[in-house]
């Protein structure tokens, strides 16, 4: 156990003490990390991007078996045959959703700046909840050939939103943080 000193101005005098154990460390250190969940906004925004997170995980495994069930004659975009199983087919997605997503990524702040972090981040979700449904109620209207062009057109939109309302998102993530005098993001005590 180590003891250190410090100089006790008032009473004059040298004091020992005992730095603080264990527990009590550890207690300081949960409660520096859930300082910012007292503050209700960040609270809820965390609880949304963690559902969304799970959510998003979960959606693409289902995902690929409703593509495996639903595309049987191949893959075509507006006519055109871009893969013929379903493995190919998620990896042309997913590429084309990474290469959209980080493409429009540096305009999030502008939209934010624009219409406000909250109005972008609700609309990215509305629009996120609009996508199963038409997965489910499409094939009533449009052949199942078609029917991959409508995925590939929402991979798009979802690419695009979501490049956009995930900076939104992050930003809002800080804006809901509680802030010092300088208008900073409080940072944890030492």
């Amino acid at each position: 156990e180590t003891r250190t000193a410090r100089w006790d101005r008032a009473a004059g005098v040298w004091v020992k003490s005992t730095p603080p154990g264990y527990c009590a460390r550890a207690a300081r250190t949960l409660q520096d990390f859930s300082s910012a969940f007292r503050e209700p906004a960040f609270k809820w925004m965390w609880i949304y991007t963690f559902i969304a997170t799970v959510g998003g995980t979960f959606s693409n495994y289902f995902f690929i078996y409703w593509m495996q069930d639903t595309f049987t004659e191949g893959f075509y975009v507006f006519g055109f045959k871009i893969a013929s199983n379903v493995q190919s087919a998620v990896a042309v997605n997913g590429s084309i959703a990474s290469i959209v997503g980080v493409c429009v990524s540096w305009s999030g702040s502008w939209w934010r700046d624009r219409f406000g972090g909250r109005q972008v981040c609700v609309l990215s979700s509305l629009m996120g909840l609009l996508q199963p449904f038409t997965y489910a109620y499409a094939p009533q209207f449009i052949s199942a050939k078609d029917m991959y062009s409508l995925v590939f057109c929402w991979c798009l939109v979802s690419s695009l939103l979501g490049g956009i309302a995930g900076v939104s998102g992050q930003a809002l993530l800080m804006d809901c943080l509680p802030t010092g005098a300088d208008g900073r993001p409080l940072e944890p005590a030492r």
